[in-house]
């Protein structure tokens, strides 16, 4: 085996989730910030709930919003009628007063926590995310929060050169904090 053909069994991490019939969807909660300014950002949280049994289900949603030290900032909730073998989307929108945005220099991360009720079963998932704007200008490049950043940049391959691409946590986290300690803030996988 050469390190260019990754086809050799496992060698990501694998999971096997078991879910009530009522439960969040695989990759299900997005997160977006489609307002923001120094004073107050909106955030708005999609959450898709799947019902795969086969009668009607009431389901209650929870969302909370964390900060960077894990204190609830905002909960929200809501309640709909689901299908059976069907699903429903929520959409929370949250108020944040005066953020803390993300940049490279400061990576401050809120969570997103939902959690999804129908009878006496319950599921829950979570996903980190930062508040910032984001664009690109054909004169200014690209901006962060309004300030024009360079985007410097490598090509990373999934393997680790001797070790393949079984690759140790701690070794991609080694690969990035020099990547960056270089001056690195973008990749290409």
């Amino acid at each position: 085996n050469c390190r260019w053909y990754t086809g050799s069994g496992i060698y990501r991490h694998v999971w096997l989730i078991t879910t009530d019939p009522v439960h969040i969807a695989p990759w299900g909660l997005q997160v977006t910030t489609p307002q923001i300014s120094a004073e107050a950002a909106t955030v708005e949280v999609a959450t898709r709930v799947l019902n795969d049994g086969a009668g009607p289900v009431t389901c209650e949603l929870e969302t909370e919003i964390l900060d960077s030290a894990g204190a609830v900032l905002q909960t929200v909730s809501a309640k709909a009628g689901i299908a059976g073998k069907s699903e429903h989307l929520f959409v929370h929108r949250v108020h944040v007063p005066k953020p803390a945005l993300w940049s490279v220099e400061t990576p401050i991360l809120y969570n997103a926590r939902s959690t999804a009720r129908a009878g006496r079963g319950s599921d829950a998932d979570n996903v980190n995310f930062g508040i910032r704007s984001i664009h690109f200008d054909a004169d200014e490049g690209f901006l962060l929060n309004g300030q024009r950043v360079k985007l410097n940049g490598v090509c990373l391959h999934g393997d680790a050169g001797a070790v393949g691409t079984a690759v140790p946590e701690r070794m991609w986290e080694y690969r990035f904090e020099k990547l960056k300690e270089m001056g690195c803030n973008a990749i290409r996988c």
